[in-house]
């Protein structure tokens, strides 16, 4: 077992987590260290002559600039207050300087005995670590690109967590894990309807991208999914793409979700009209029967006052996304 001891951030404690930090620069990729300036201190300077912000001045954070050049962001906001380190109880007279490595945060993952680890403030990144304190796995979003991470329990019942890495150039992709035995299992496939009802009740349709095909083609999970959200149909087999009570209740919600459609129901009216009432961009998915239907034009100009004629009024550039 582990205990969690909190410790405020000395000046000698800021230099050790600087160099324990710098020794770890390749498992975070998006901190950037000026190297020949941190040679010149570390050879013309012993530890105790070092000053804390003056290393820190050394480590930036590569981020999008404008123009898609690379730029460097202080790192001087997230030097921390607090260190947190781990006291491993049957080795108590451990002290913080001789611990491996010093966290910004640490907290319990709810419901399950993992311990989310902050190597520094503002989703920087973070160890995962078991109730023996090794780090099972260390995640480390895409700082460049403005990313960060979410850890979402979807079952406490079976230990099982989500995983959400995004940022604005990639977008959002998703890792399921389950906690057994003190170790992480990477979740494959998960064909327990029961258990995929229980993510849906949390809110997590993600996890139809994991479903065995017998549940994507489970016309009560589908349904259940589509109420929490509208783009779940792309998770939908084929057959259930055909379903129109289904397919309209998704495009009811949200017209976007008339793209994932089957090209049957691209081409029902009524299906059509309840996606472009809510979302004009929907002509694009419109099959060719209804393309240039008067009153489904008509749905699409009220919406957005303006003069659309066919579809192909809305050229490319004009979806938002």
């Amino acid at each position: 077992m582990i205990e969690i001891k909190e410790h405020i951030a000395t000046e000698e404690l800021l230099k050790i987590y600087f160099f324990k930090l710098y020794a770890r620069k390749n498992e975070f990729p998006y901190l950037y260290f000026h190297e020949d300036v941190l040679n010149d201190i570390i050879n013309c300077k012993t530890l105790s002559q070092m000053n804390s912000n003056e290393l820190f001045e050394c480590i930036k954070i590569e981020r999008r600039g404008f123009g898609f050049d690379s730029s460097h962001e202080s790192f001087d906001d997230f030097i921390p207050s607090k260190f947190y380190f781990i006291d491993v109880i049957e080795n108590s007279n451990e002290t913080i300087f001789e611990h491996s490595f010093l966290y910004t945060n640490f907290k319990l993952i709810d419901g399950i005995e993992l311990y989310e680890a902050e190597v520094g403030l503002n989703s920087i990144g973070c160890d995962l670590i078991n109730s023996d304190g090794a780090i099972l796995k260390t995640v480390a979003p895409n700082l460049y690109d403005n990313g960060f991470y979410v850890i979402k329990v979807l079952s406490k019942k079976y230990l099982i967590f989500l995983l959400i890495e995004t940022d604005e150039n990639n977008g959002d992709w998703f890792t399921f894990y389950s906690f057994k035995n003190n170790q992480l299992i990477e979740v494959d496939e998960v064909g327990d309807k029961s258990l995929i009802l229980e993510f849906l009740k949390s809110g997590c349709t993600e996890i139809l991208a994991k479903a065995s095909l017998e549940i994507n083609d489970d016309r009560e999970i589908l349904m259940a999914a589509v109420n929490i959200d509208s783009n779940s149909l792309i998770y939908a087999s084929e057959r259930l793409r055909n379903d129109k009570a289904i397919v309209l209740k998704a495009v009811s919600q949200d017209g976007s979700s008339l793209r994932f459609a089957s090209e049957e129901l691209q081409n029902d009216r009524e299906v059509v009209i309840a996606a472009v009432s809510n979302y004009r961009y929907a002509l694009k998915y419109v099959g060719k029967k209804l393309k240039n239907d008067g009153v489904i034009l008509a749905i699409a100009n009220i919406q957005n006052n303006n003069n659309i004629t066919n579809s192909d009024d809305l050229i490319s550039d004009d979806l938002p996304f």
